[in-house]
């Protein structure tokens, strides 16, 4: 099995450099969400990456030489909030509609979250990346339901013994979730 060559520095969004934290406060200020550079060394002929998905927005920097991009809409899980089991849902998507692109230093390219995609180095490359993970939906309900968590009533089994039980039990909770949503220290 071949093994694919490149270095790879994470976190560079804290580093002392001041290019490198310039675009990290530029980045936080214009889109107010949480980020994450990182930086691609890889040699000529190289792949960083077999095809793959990341759950932020991505903004690469092409610095040095040139790169092919590869990029596929997903979707088999369109807007993931995972990573996990890219290998498997990658082997369900179809070959149809790859988009490809090539890189040159100062160009640069947005891939949306949960797109697929793969570079290769034509000539040896160096590349910056830029993620933006955007709150999502289920980001802001697993934050106002968070308190729930304390609460006795919500951490408590359901004892389901029939359907009427059950859907009486949920119906209480569903009761209880609104008012909870509708309520000023829990709401949106």
């Amino acid at each position: 099995r071949r093994h694919t060559r490149y270095i790879s520095v994470t976190g560079v969004q804290t580093c002392a450099l001041p290019i490198l934290k310039t675009l990290a406060n530029e980045f936080r200020a214009y889109f107010n969400e949480p980020i994450d550079i990182q930086l691609y060394a890889t040699p000529s002929g190289e792949n960083g990456f077999s095809w793959h998905y990341d759950i932020e927005d991505v903004f690469v920097i092409q610095t040095q030489g040139t790169k092919e991009f590869y990029l596929k809409r997903n979707t088999v899980l369109p807007s993931p909030t995972t990573t996990e089991m890219q290998g498997v849902l990658f082997s369900q998507e179809s070959d149809k509609g790859v988009l490809h692109c090539t890189l040159k230093a100062v160009d640069f390219l947005y891939i949306p979250s949960g797109w697929w995609h793969m570079a290769r180095a034509l000539t040896d490359s160096f590349h910056v990346s830029v993620g933006v993970k955007f709150t999502s939906g289920i980001d802001y309900l697993k934050d106002i339901l968070a308190p729930l968590e304390k609460d006795i009533g919500w951490r408590r089994r359901l004892k389901v013994h029939n359907i009427s039980s059950r859907n009486d039990q949920l119906n209480l909770l569903k009761n209880k979730l609104i008012q909870y949503l509708q309520d000023d220290s829990g709401g949106i």
